[in-house]
């Protein structure tokens, strides 16, 4: 009984680090929406991660994963020169920051994806008025 769990769970890992992936790669292309890019959402990404999986290792995973695409895929017309800067190193710290947080909340006893739920949707119901 308890290895069936022990693999249930590995499978649900598993399958939210797939998930993770394969997000990064839908939206990690372009910075803005178009009709063939989604923006990117590697912040929310991190951060799910951060409450989600906990560890260090996806974190290290991931932030590897990214850098590898902005690599391989750098914007038309322009070298990696412009892409990789001291900029870079900001937003690779700021992804950092945003897997702390998400690990912070999720350890958090007050979190509930309920109260977040109603505060997101009280912001965008006063957005929507504006």
């Amino acid at each position: 009984m308890k290895n069936n769990n022990y693999i249930q769970e590995n499978l649900k890992k598993v399958l939210l680090i797939s998930l993770l992936t394969f997000f990064i790669f839908l939206t990690r292309g372009s910075h803005l929406l178009t009709s063939f890019n989604l923006p990117d959402a590697t912040f929310v990404l991190l951060f799910a991660g951060g409450i989600l999986l906990k560890e260090y290792k996806w974190l290290s995973y991931f932030l590897i994963l990214s850098i590898v695409i902005d690599f391989l895929s750098p914007p038309y017309g322009l070298d990696n020169s412009y892409i990789f800067n001291l900029g870079y190193v900001g937003l690779m710290i700021s992804y950092f920051v945003s897997w702390l947080l998400g690990r912070y909340l999720g350890q958090s006893s007050n979190f509930s994806i309920a109260n977040y739920l109603y505060i997101c949707l009280l912001y965008t119901s006063d957005a929507a008025d504006e």
